[in-house]
């Protein structure tokens, strides 16, 4: 059993170790070998291995394709052309000094000639060599040339008999080396997949994309159903699409299974996942990412997620702690900081482990080898107790195998990138990890399996759907290498060279397949978004089925099949329990503003203090910015105290005053938040404030005459049932001994309706109510270049809308008949929450609920 058995890829391999399985126990054989079955890569990486060994040579290091890759990108980097980032052409110019070996060119030859990226592009291949040659290593595609060249002079004896499965299309220099092995002695014996049986084609048109796939996953189902144990399912580019296609296949299976109880789906994916996109792998990497001061967001994820140390055990306390951050933290957290709070919101072992983290975070500018950088995030992820203590799933333990695989091939960069930043080993690691697949161990039992177009090479089923054939997937568009002459590349029909080669390859893959199944679907939908789609015009003369005649069992969606066996049962429940007589309860304007709003906003945020709490912004969020407004104002008129202070104040000492106050309150908010209040943003907004206070100051000293100014004044009062706190923003005093109330608003004006039964906004109203010397009120709008005031009031005061002067009908044309007004409003608001009214009733529909976080609550969205 030492003859070879090698396949184009890895997937192959498993299909065939399990068929020559179920073969040999159909013998009835108990033991058997082990054939040896390889990729035609891995055959020739332990031929170069076998040589060195054999020849007791200098050994020359074969490269992986990642060292490869990193080589050509340090390569790019060092070089004076002027191209995009060495990332996005490293992979480019890889795969054209790939070709030209495997197509057997001479890069060196006249033919290269021509535009710049031609020319840049032999630079870098000469400087390819020139690092080869300095450090003692090859890439595959040069190894392979030599590996030729010792089968031919019979420094490496071939084996007896080598067979290749799965090879639709062999370059020039596997051919050649198929040539020289069989010059050697070989036996080269190339098998092509074929069915007995005569093949069934039929094409399928679908409505859409989903349409296809689900009927796709039907068809797969109805297959299983019926016993069969070997079907395939084919989807172009699954690996871009393969969460999708599970998803439909998961809610098809579900759907039609006759048992109440969860099923495994039984199906085997070839796409692997992308190792980036695991939530284990995603912790690690936020771990790495850590910094001194870092985003709170990315702190959000590791407090909620499982796989750092004593989760389970510090769960909810880790949430409390996520909601406090939440609500008082900047968009940047300090470490010493969390640690702190850690500890005071009960997360001892999270305090722990920041604090065992903090040492090994700080700026290091010292350069280092890859390996010891590999050594130092493993410690890093070691400190911070990555990945926990769970029970780890099959699929977890692959991926933390996977990880430690990549830390590996870091540290074997140690030659080619020499001393190199945290950063700079940082995004290695990062790029490494983005174009990593996970590809599943397990065994591949499954009846039905899910495969890419690639994937199917070698393989044979009894059913067969292929999905996604129309005009504009299959054949795929060419895309010819840019590095690489167009010409010499249609020449010699290189890959993706063009239209004409890529049907080539398609109308072999189309007859291959058409030959290797009893039974086989071929489908392609009419439209994809907006896009109208045509058949393939190598499956436009197959000849269609219809839905029907397929025999597919009766299917509706699983949301369908819910809302279709829905037993309503209407009941009116618009009340909570009533609140008891003296139960306390924390309420405030909002309270009254979210009633008016929706009465079970108010019974949620009130009574179940129920809240959603996003995450800090950038800068200062609206309340904020009204908050440092607020006290900058109020430090402004505790200096003056009225209006005729004001007016003896020269321009120069208003001025002074004015950047006092800005100083007052920018130095009061720094300290809550020291890594928002940065030199430049404190200049920014010093600017600013300064013109809106100028702004006032101006409209302040035009005002009919006023006394004493009042900040913050706070009041208590009932209303109803309900005892009310209020913080009234400002208190003028009238020459009349009457009192102005004025409130500032920051960020996008809009226009108060102040005359509504259940009131937008009822914050004026009950500072009025609870203000009995208040005979008028005004809001100040603080705009980006403007002041804007609203307001009303019985006499003019130089601000407010007279009531007098309203000309609409049935509206208060005296402030007692709008106090009147005001107060029917919010008793009866305030008696219908005590009474624990709590109906689902937005006011203003659909505006409403968008501004509202708890719709998943109140479940508006499934009423009928």
């Amino acid at each position: 059993m030492d003859d070879p058995i090698l396949t184009s890829n890895e997937y192959l391999i498993g299909f065939l170790h399990k068929n020559y399985s179920v073969y040999q126990r159909s013998q009835k054989k108990k033991i058997w070998f082990t054939p040896l079955i390889l990729t035609l890569e891995k055959w020739l990486s332990l031929q170069w291995e076998k040589q060195l060994i054999q020849h007791a040579i200098v050994p020359c290091r074969l490269l992986t394709t990642q060292q490869e890759y990193v080589i050509w990108r340090s390569i790019i980097e060092k070089s004076a052309s002027s191209f995009l980032t060495a990332e996005s052409l490293a992979t480019t110019a890889q795969q054209a000094w790939q070709l030209c070996h495997q197509w057997q060119l001479d890069y060196l030859t006249s033919h290269f000639e021509g535009s710049n990226e031609f020319y840049a592009w032999k630079t870098w291949a000469a400087n390819l060599m020139s690092f080869f040659k300095e450090h003692a290593c090859i890439d595959f595609s040069s190894a392979t040339t030599q590996l030729i060249d010792h089968f031919k002079k019979r420094f490496l004896i071939p084996p007896r008999r080598i067979f290749l499965i799965g090879f639709d299309d062999i370059n020039p220099q596997i051919k050649k080396l198929l040539q020289v092995l069989e010059q050697s002695g070989c036996q080269i014996t190339i098998f092509t997949t074929s069915c007995t049986k005569k093949s069934s084609a039929r094409r399928f048109v679908a409505e859409n994309t989903d349409a296809e796939l689900q009927t796709m996953a039907r068809w797969a189902h109805q297959r299983w159903q019926a016993g069969e144990n070997s079907i395939a399912c084919v989807v172009p580019s699954l690996l871009e699409v393969r969460q999708p296609v599970i998803n439909s296949f998961t809610e098809v299976f579900t759907s039609l299974q006759e048992q109440d109880t969860p099923i495994t789906l039984p199906i085997d994916v070839a796409a692997g996942k992308k190792l980036n996109e695991l939530p284990i792998i995603q912790t690690a990497c936020n771990i790495l990412q850590l910094r001194s001061v870092h985003p709170c967001n990315q702190i959000s994820l590791l407090l909620r997620s499982p796989y750092l140390a004593y989760f389970e055990e510090e769960r909810a306390q880790r949430c409390q702690l996520d909601i406090y951050l939440r609500r008082y933290a900047e968009h940047t957290v300090d470490l010493k900081q969390l640690a702190l709070i850690s500890q005071q919101q009960r997360c001892p072992h999270l305090s722990q482990l920041v604090y065992n983290l903090i040492p090994l975070l700080h700026e290091n500018y010292a350069k280092h080898y890859p390996s010891d950088w590999a050594k130092h995030f493993a410690i890093k992820l070691q400190v911070a107790g990555w990945p926990g203590q769970r029970c780890f799933t099959s699929e977890e333990l692959q991926s933390i195998e996977r990880w430690s695989e990549l830390l590996t091939e870091l540290s074997s960069l140690d030659f080619i990138l020499g001393k190199i930043s945290d950063e700079m080993a940082w995004k290695q690691l990062q790029h490494a990890t983005a174009n990593s697949l996970l590809q599943s161990k397990t065994p591949q039992d499954s009846p039905i399996h899910l495969l890419s177009l690639t994937d199917t090479a070698g393989l044979c089923f009894k059913s067969l759907w292929i999905m996604g054939l129309d005009d504009r997937t299959w054949p795929a568009t060419a895309h010819a290498n840019p590095f690489l002459p167009y010409a010499l590349q249609r020449t010699h029909q290189l890959p993706h060279s063009s239209n004409q080669r890529e049907f080539y390859i398609a109308s072999l893959i189309t007859q291959r397949l058409l030959a290797s199944t009893q039974e086989i679907i071929l489908s392609h939908s009419l439209q994809r978004n907006e896009q109208i789609l045509r058949p393939s015009t190598l499956i436009a003369s197959i000849p269609c089925i219809e839905k029907n005649d397929l025999g597919l069992p009766a299917y509706q969606s699983l949301i369908s099949s819910i809302w279709s066996a829905q037993r309503w049962e209407y009941y009116t429940e618009d009340y909570v329990p009533v609140l008891e007589e003296h139960a306390p309860i924390s309420t405030s304007s909002q309270l009254f503003k979210q009633q008016a709003a929706c009465p079970f906003q108010a019974f949620a945020r009130f009574r179940l203090d129920a809240h959603f709490y996003s995450l800090p912004q950038t800068g200062l969020n609206p309340i904020d910015r009204g908050i440092l407004l607020h006290e900058i104002i109020e430090a402004f008129w505790n200096a003056l105290g009225d209006q005729a202070t004001l007016l003896k104040q020269t321009t120069a000492e208003l001025q002074a005053l004015i950047i006092l106050s800005i100083d007052f309150g920018i130095a009061t908010f720094r300290k809550k938040r020291p890594f928002t209040f940065q030199s430049q943003f404190i200049k920014i907004e010093r600017e600013r404030l300064q013109w809106q206070l100028t702004k006032l100051v101006d409209l302040e000293k035009k005002r009919p005459f006023f006394g004493k100014v009042t900040h913050e004044k706070k009041h208590y009062f009932n209303i109803g049932p309900l005892k009310v706190r209020l913080r009234i923003d400002r208190i003028d005093e009238l020459r009349d001994g009457s009192a102005l109330i004025i409130d500032y608003k920051t960020g996008t004006a809009r226009k108060f309706n102040w005359f509504e039964e259940r009131l937008d906004d009822p914050q004026l109203p009950l500072y009025c109510l609870a203000y009995p010397m208040a005979e008028g009120f005004a809001v100040i709008h603080f705009g980006s270049n403007s002041l804007e005031i609203q307001g009303f009031s019985e006499k003019n005061n130089g601000l407010s809308h007279l009531l007098s002067s309203t000309s609409t009908a049935n509206l208060p044309k005296t402030w007692t008949a709008l106090l009147t007004h005001w107060e029917n409003g919010l008793v009866m608001l305030a008696k219908q929450f005590h009474a624990g009214f709590a109906r689902v009733e937005p006011k203003h529909g659909a505006a409403t609920c968008q501004l509202c976080r708890l719709r998943s609550f109140c479940r508006i969205n499934y009423h009928e």
